[in-house]
């Protein structure tokens, strides 16, 4: 065998296909990692920025309360007194759930450019403060960005198909392979060497410029664990396109033949299937129409509005703990009225925002059994858990929001409604949200859904040119 790749090697250098190939797929892995962690430089800035907002609005509150104590102002509304709920709530309160960045996150955008990645949490409905987005080229959110998994996803495939598919059909096609097979060697160790010289330059050479990459374009080298974890991932997806390739070609009579039925393969693994899996699932579990959602938001809060007074009332009677001692002609007092229309909307709500996350469950659910049926999406559900921008863990941020929503309404409504003097900033609620223990078995599983394939490949392709 190393006689047969030192011989091999000579024709892999004047191989101009070969080494185009892999330089551009180097090129665009490059360009996929700097792309990726500008994208979560950006992410990181603008949560130090709320962060930073957070803090100083907190100290102003501070500060402010103890000068107004010292020297009352006159005329203060309590819109502006942080001494006062109604003031702190409106004026100081900044307080903001952060979905923290996975250590690897610029290996895989994912949608963490499409789903907000942090909510200003308050006591009004959650609607109010769940679907505000920030302002970007629709065109750009649809085509999503170019990163590391996209490159291994997409490209890699590609580059094998080029540097493999005529390993075999050229010699067919040129008359030499009897020739070749009345040599005292077997056809399976010469086309070993062939494809096990070519695919351990391209993939070696993918691994090192991931490595460096990552170190050289300022990625955390506490994050190479997960960096090499995934690669494992994507040499195993490679293994498994070159593993192909010769599957094809022991079956092809010609380059183009070859070359076309991988392109198909291509073409089915990477794009159609995919699709078609995300279309079918849809229409197999339709979320309800986000227009009928709105009307029915926008219904139940104008007529919330018209009954603001009888809300308070009915909230008022329903919990008497809550009525303000010796104020009984407050019940108009614009915070409290609105605090009763605020938990009538958001007990509208609730139900029709349970509908949406029920059907996307079942959809998630239905993916997760149906990604083994091919190699793509298994790389792909893999990287976007590493890198932190899976949906499943964006549901756990928003189901720990909900949690946090619910404690913020909790610690206001007496505040609120009693119009007490505050002074329990340390005491306002946080986010709690608590990431699983990382799942080795998963890493193992998704490994064998991709080796297992290359191995029954080879074996079949083994068999056809004879061992």
């Amino acid at each position: 065998m190393p006689t047969l790749l030192r011989l091999e090697w000579r024709h892999v250098r004047r191989d101009l296909a070969f080494w185009l190939a892999t330089l551009l797929l180097v090129a665009a892995l490059i360009y996929g990692l700097a792309n990726g962690l500008a994208w979560t430089r950006f992410q990181a800035s603008t949560i130090r920025q709320a962060e930073t907002l957070a803090a100083e609005r907190l100290a102003a509150a501070r500060t402010d309360a103890a000068k107004f104590d010292q020297a009352p102002p006159a005329n203060l509304s309590p819109n502006l007194d942080p001494r006062d709920t109604r003031g702190f709530e409106f004026n100081y309160l900044r307080r903001f759930a952060v979905l923290p960045q996975a250590p690897a996150a610029a290996l895989a955008v994912g949608q963490s450019d499409l789903l907000p990645s942090l909510h200003r949490v308050t006591y009004r409905p959650r609607d109010s403060f769940l679907h505000n987005y920030e302002i970007e080229n629709p065109l750009r959110l649809m085509l999503g960005r170019f990163d590391a998994t996209f490159v291994a996803l997409y490209l890699l495939p590609l580059a094998v198909i080029v540097i493999a598919h005529g390993l075999l059909a050229r010699e067919r096609a040129g008359g030499t392979l009897a020739l070749l097979q009345a040599q005292p060697l077997s056809l399976t160790r010469w086309l070993a060497a062939r494809f096990f010289l070519r695919g351990g330059i391209l993939l070696g050479v993918f691994a090192v410029a991931t490595w460096a990459g990552w170190l050289g374009l300022g990625g955390a080298p506490s994050a190479l664990g997960a960096v090499t974890v995934w690669l494992a991932l994507v040499l195993a997806y490679g293994a498994f396109w070159f593993a192909l390739a010769w599957f094809v070609a022991s079956h092809s009579t010609s380059a183009s033949g070859s070359a076309l039925s991988l392109a198909a393969t291509w073409l089915f693994f990477v794009i159609l299937f995919p699709a078609g899996l995300n279309l079918a699932l849809t229409q197999l579990y339709p979320p309800p129409s986000r227009a009928a959602f709105q009307d029915e938001l926008r219904e139940g809060t104008d007529d919330a509005s018209r009954r603001g007074s009888q809300l308070l009332a009915q909230y008022l009677e329903d919990h008497p703990e809550l009525a303000p001692a010796g104020k009984p002609g407050n019940e108009n007092d614009f915070f409290r009225v609105r605090f009763a229309v605020n938990a009538e909307v958001e007990r509208l709500a609730a139900p029709l925002r349970a509908a949406f996350t029920a059907q996307l469950g079942r959809q998630q659910t239905a993916i997760e059994h149906l990604r083994w049926l091919s190699p793509t999406l298994v790389l792909h559900h893999e990287s976007l858990v590493l890198a932190g921008t899976d949906r499943a863990r964006h549901q756990r941020w928003l189901a720990a929001i909900g949690d946090l929503h619910t404690r913020t309404v909790d610690f206001f409504a007496p505040r609120l409604l009693r119009s007490a003097n505050f002074r329990d900033y340390d005491q306002v609620p946080a986010l709690d949200f608590r990431e699983p223990p990382p799942q080795r078995i998963a890493f193992l599983a998704a490994l064998a859904a991709l080796l297992i394939p290359a191995s029954a490949l080879l074996l079949l392709s083994g068999r056809r040119v004879g061992l």
